[in-house]
């Protein structure tokens, strides 16, 4: 993208920065995940990530394909495959997959695409339905349709002659979500989940925390979709929003881009509502409320899979952590591990006792051990780690636990002070 397209357009540009901001996986991708800076700084990991950190080459093309699958509904969705580019005819792997409204070639998709595939992985990148080229109309945010959906593209995945059955989903804030969702649909095949950066009881975590309803937030984020999803003349300029290889004329593009039309608008809807149990319509006209859009009302659902979890999340992404730690504390008899840091939603080091600008904390390095111990199995590093990591400020250090609360925690009542004080 041009410099100068960005001058000429602020609004655009204004676009842009929220497509980032809406990413954060994006970071990792294209800053962190290379291995000529050491890891340093305050919030250096607990074991040493330059293992898992190889000299990542931008160049490499992975083999990429893209196409639509048909969903049971006759919805089509988009989806574009990574393979490594010297997979021998036979041979199978692994599958990282995203089901990502963000769109599915967008830095976050092409980068993991590109990381993974140097990795030994098939990396599988999904327009969810109803947003980037995949065809239909989202009913509410995180629809049942949806999540369906997933349950449709693993089995997919599955039957592919490169895949080895074996499936991680990985994601961050909303594509996180989905990550978790397709753990209330999946069998045997999910193997590894990743939903970082969310929350599990949206009501009291992201849309109306201490009951007060987040206008801004909701609003920004609604104008995002609305600019992706059905701004016509912006939708070209922006990274990612690509036809699938079939679509040369971008024809079908431009007819999934008309059933966005009817999306639904998440401020429109939730600033009329002051209770969770509050009914309201969604974008079909049906009766819903806050939590159909949430995640804590599969909990049963969520139990019952078997994959290993991976619970990342900061200390200042606002009240997500709290969503982190109540999935923990959900689902004890599994494997399951909680890293919390002193991160804001994009994974930066935002500790106030912070000095030091060297890259710390690597999500990427962390990923990537993750997913080789229960995807690859050429490591049992991250089944070593204590089940909770987490960060304390002041101190600057990481500490491990068995529980959450960690043992010996005391709590105390404090009060404001004189001279800025927090007094018993």
């Amino acid at each position: 993208m041009k410099t100068a397209w960005l001058r000429s357009h602020p609004a655009r540009t204004a676009t842009l920065a929220t497509l980032l901001i809406a990413s954060p996986i994006v970071g990792w991708l294209f800053g962190e995940a290379r291995s000529d800076r050491a890891v340093s700084g305050t919030d250096q990991a607990w074991y040493d990530q330059q293992v898992y950190l190889r000299d990542f080459d931008r160049s490499y093309k992975p083999s990429r394909s893209s196409q639509y699958v048909t969903m049971s509904d006759g919805t089509r969705l988009a989806l574009t495959v990574f393979l490594p580019n010297d997979l021998a005819s036979g041979q199978t792997v692994p599958t990282v997959l995203q089901q990502t409204r963000y769109w599915r070639e967008s830095s976050e998709g092409v980068g993991g695409g590109l990381i993974f595939s140097q990795l030994g992985y098939a990396f599988v990148s999904v327009d969810a339905r109803g947003t980037g080229a995949s065809f239909g109309t989202r009913r509410y945010t995180l629809g049942p349709e949806e999540t369906a959906d997933g349950k449709e593209i693993m089995d997919w995945v599955a039957r592919q002659p490169w895949s080895n059955g074996k499936i991680g989903t990985i994601g961050g804030s909303y594509t996180g979500a989905t990550a978790l969702r397709a753990m209330t649909v999946a069998d045997s095949s999910l193997v590894a989940v990743i939903p970082a950066a969310i929350g599990h009881d949206m009501f009291t975590q992201a849309f109306f925390p201490g009951g007060v309803y987040q206008a801004r937030f909701l609003s920004i984020w609604q104008l995002f979709g609305i600019t992706l999803d059905n701004d016509k003349k912006d939708l070209g300029q922006l990274p990612g929003l690509v036809p699938v290889d079939s679509d040369a004329d971008s024809a079908e593009l431009r007819k999934a881009v008309a059933e966005h039309q009817g999306n639904f608008k998440i401020h429109d809807v939730l600033s009329t509502l002051t209770f969770r149990d509050q009914v309201t319509q969604d974008a079909f006209g049906d009766e819903m409320t806050v939590d159909d859009v949430s995640l804590h009302h599969d909990d049963e659902r969520i139990e019952k899979s078997s994959a290993a979890m991976l619970e990342l999340s900061g200390w200042f992404d606002g009240a997500l952590f709290l969503g982190a730690i109540e999935r923990f504390c959900r689902f004890p008899n599994r494997v399951h591990k909680l890293v919390l840091g002193p991160w804001e939603h994009h994974g930066l080091n935002v500790s106030p006792w912070n000095t030091s600008d060297a890259p710390g904390f690597n999500r990427a390095a962390h990923y990537i051990r993750f997913l080789n111990t229960y995807l690859q199995g050429t490591s049992d590093a991250a089944a070593l780690d204590a089940p909770v990591m987490y960060f304390t400020m002041g101190e600057e250090k990481w500490k491990a636990a068995d529980t959450w609360p960690p043992a010996g925690i005391e709590w105390q009542t404090l009060y404001l002070g004189a001279n800025h004080t927090l007094v018993p």
